[in-house]
């Protein structure tokens, strides 16, 4: 990316340049290199107005919110992303964190400040621009408070522990043209996430409005590779280990392994 082009950018946001191409826009503009699987993500959230991905364990799916999130925020005028999680605690440990990675290492600075507390959030800090990611624990009154926008997203992280009545005011929020993004473990088998998945559905489908993707840790780069090639993510040695000392029917190697709920 030349000088003149970061230049023109970091002055500009929200940009449309991006609007259609957040593959483009995590390489270019934050620096980080997606999956495969993660690239598909970003485009369904693009694509669809609900998106669902249920999957093992470090299988890139809350690096994936992350970039969503600020992908929309940096590319759609009012955008306003709200992160939710069971409690205010993992929002602050686990997506908020990599939010601010991204945010702080990208390649072309996004503006705005980043507060330390997600309530708080990414703001722009402009009067006459109301862009913002915040986040909040799923029994905060905010993640379900009334909301009007038209650039609206939604990043349900860990869905098995929110709430339904949570998810129910979501879906109200979301009008004509709001989106969700719910992602995370399959450890329960009630609730919305859990609906969202048991209709025998494939791999890949969206014929209920709902695009819905399965991520297994075989996913990773490093187990496919059998060596660390993306630090961070699930690596072979560990698959290996839940093979052998839980075994491939029991629970935790369903879930944890393999991102599939247990019946």
């Amino acid at each position: 990316m030349t000088d003149a082009l970061n230049t023109r950018l970091s002055a500009s946001w929200p940009n449309p340049m991006y609007r259609d191409d957040p593959v483009g826009f995590a390489k270019e503009v934050l620096g980080v290199t997606l999956t495969e699987e993660q690239q598909d993500i970003l485009l369904a959230v693009r694509d669809h107005r609900r998106v669902a991905v249920k999957g093992g364990v470090k299988t890139g799916k809350t690096m994936a919110a992350a970039v969503a999130a600020l992908w929309f925020y940096a590319t759609r005028d009012d955008a306003l992303v709200v992160l939710i999680m069971p409690v205010a605690d993992q929002v602050k440990r686990v997506i908020w964190r990599e939010i601010s990675m991204q945010f702080q290492e990208a390649r072309v600075p996004l503006g705005g400040k980043l507060n330390k507390q997600p309530a708080s959030g990414l703001v722009t800090g402009i009067a006459m621009d109301a862009r913002k990611i915040v986040g909040y624990g799923s029994r905060c009154r905010d993640a379900s408070a009334r909301v009007s926008r038209e650039n609206l997203l939604y990043v349900l992280d860990e869905a098995c522990g929110i709430h339904d009545d949570t998810e129910d005011a979501v879906k109200r929020n979301l009008g004509n043209s709001g989106k969700e993004l719910m992602l995370g473990l399959p450890t329960k088998n009630v609730g919305f996430f859990y609906d969202v998945f048991r209709e025998n559905s494939p791999h890949t489908d969206h014929r209920d409005g709902v695009w819905r993707r399965t991520l297994p840790c075989e996913c990773s780069p490093n187990v496919r590779a059998g060596r660390i090639v993306v630090p961070g993510m699930a690596v072979s040695e560990w698959v290996e280990e839940i093979r052998r000392e839980c075994g491939e029917t029991s629970n935790m190697f369903r879930q944890r392994v393999l991102g599939q709920f247990t019946e």
